[in-house]
């Protein structure tokens, strides 16, 4: 007897450092789901199935009030990473994948560094189609003055062929200026887990004005977001506003 109760002392203090993750849920395109990320629960699993070419977008993002630092991985249906993202656009994390043949994907959804991180919280995550904005568009972008709380508007920029894209803007910046980044989404086959967003543009507060334009070249076949951010205040703010709106024209 005393033995068996030894045993089971061991079984529960097993369970406790050990933790299981959670159970696989099974995720349609656009749809939305909760968790929180504890030292005890640390991953979520999540699948989807998808078709060969498919452009996806895997985005995590910590509760307004979440102090977590999430982190999402992409693995094909034989346990190979596919891809992997901490910080963009941050606080987000965010993959852009085209997938490459038909089947079932995993989705895990934790936090910077895992089993030994020290980051917890609410999150949301979504699986979605992802859709390129058109050339010859003009977007209303509404962004956020408070740095950390992810409203910033991205959109998704994908150029068949090499060429040149401008972006014309105008803005009222009495109160606050934009930022725009432009940034491409990675390689993910060169290296899934340590592959990064490179940016290739940005233009903040000191070079805007109320309009302007300016063009850049883009290579055919890359993906790139454009972000709209929080630039600064303008010369004449009063410093109370929480967002501002920028009207951006793509061509």
């Amino acid at each position: 007897m005393r033995m068996l109760k030894v045993l089971f002392a061991l079984l529960i203090i097993g369970a406790t450092v050990f933790p299981a993750l959670a159970q696989d849920t099974v995720l349609e395109f656009g749809q939305a789901v909760t968790g929180e990320i504890s030292d005890r629960e640390f991953e979520f699993e999540y699948s989807f199935a998808g078709e060969e070419g498919q452009l996806i977008s895997i985005q995590m993002s910590p509760a307004d009030d979440s102090e977590l630092d999430p982190e999402v991985y992409l693995y094909s249906s034989d346990n190979e990473l596919l891809a992997a993202n901490d910080d963009f656009p941050f606080p987000t994390s965010l993959i852009l994948y085209r997938l490459p043949a038909a089947g079932e994907y995993l989705i895990v959804a934790t936090r910077n560094d895992g089993r030994s991180g020290s980051s917890s919280g609410e999150f949301s995550l979504e699986v979605s189609l992802a859709e390129s904005t058109p050339f010859g568009t003009t977007i209303e972008a509404t962004y956020s003055t408070d740095f950390f709380s992810g409203v910033s508007p991205t959109y998704l920029l994908a150029p068949e062929a090499d060429g040149t894209v401008t972006l014309t803007y105008t803005q009222d910046n009495s109160e606050t200026y934009a930022g725009l980044r432009i940034a491409a989404v990675p390689d993910w086959s060169v290296d899934p887990e340590f592959s990064f967003y490179e940016d290739v543009f940005w233009l903040g507060n000191s070079e805007l004005s109320s309009s302007g334009s300016v063009t850049l070249d883009l290579i055919g076949g890359r993906l790139y977001i454009l972000r709209v951010e929080f630039g600064g205040y303008g010369q004449n703010s009063s410093f109370n506003a929480d967002e501002g709106v920028v009207s951006i024209t793509i061509e």
